[in-house]
């Protein structure tokens, strides 16, 4: 991300910014989700996590870094698991948070419970900007790489069609960009932040 990151702001293509990688445990499964999985056995555990990023970790950051402290300046992002608190978390807290990336989200999880939440209005982002990507290869079968497709497709179009996010943008990835792994996620990375942030540049 780092090299990444420097490359597109020397070349003036994004402004600058500043990313904070938060290190993740054994607890993860706990700590991403904000209800438990009975398939799992695991989960449910994000709320805390999110009141720790949200009153500890991110005032901390505003004290000490140059930040633009307020939602329109601060974004959060993740894959995966970390896709899927992202996209709770700034529905959440859209006080805080006015921006997610949401890489291969786990829309599966606790039985699709974060698309049926959109579906019924319980999770809005209206006035939040997103980005959500999925690989075209995600999956041990045809059957879940479709499946995972399909919930992505799913979340993108209750968005579009229910709320008004301030700009949403949605993209598939096949061949080796559109696996559920890091490798996939390095090459996407570039292309998301460009888009979501690159206009922010020229204006």
């Amino acid at each position: 991300m780092d090299e990444t990151l420097t490359r597109l702001i020397e070349t003036n293509k994004i402004p600058p910014l500043i990313v904070v990688g938060i290190w993740n445990t054994k607890a993860r499964l706990q700590e991403y989700t904000f209800t438990a999985d009975e398939r799992v056995g695991s989960g449910g555990e994000g709320e805390r996590y999110l009141k720790f990023l949200v009153e500890e970790l991110k005032p901390f950051i505003d004290q000490n870094y140059r930040t633009l402290s307020g939602p329109k300046g601060t974004w959060i992002g993740g894959s995966s698991l970390g896709g899927l608190f992202s996209l709770y978390a700034s529905a959440k807290r859209p006080d805080v948070f006015g921006g997610c990336f949401a890489w291969s989200p786990s829309l599966h999880w606790d039985s699709e419970r974060l698309l049926d939440e959109t579906e019924n209005g319980t999770l809005t982002w209206t006035g939040t900007e997103l980005w959500l990507s999925m690989g075209e290869s995600e999956g041990a079968t045809v059957e879940s790489r479709h499946s995972n497709v399909a919930r992505a497709e799913r979340l993108l179009a209750l968005i579009r069609d229910s709320q008004k996010a301030d700009l949403l943008k949605g993209k598939f990835f096949a061949g080796e960009l559109g696996f559920h792994q890091e490798k996939s996620w390095k090459f996407q990375f570039p292309v998301a932040v460009e888009e979501m942030f690159g206009d922010k540049n020229r204006k």
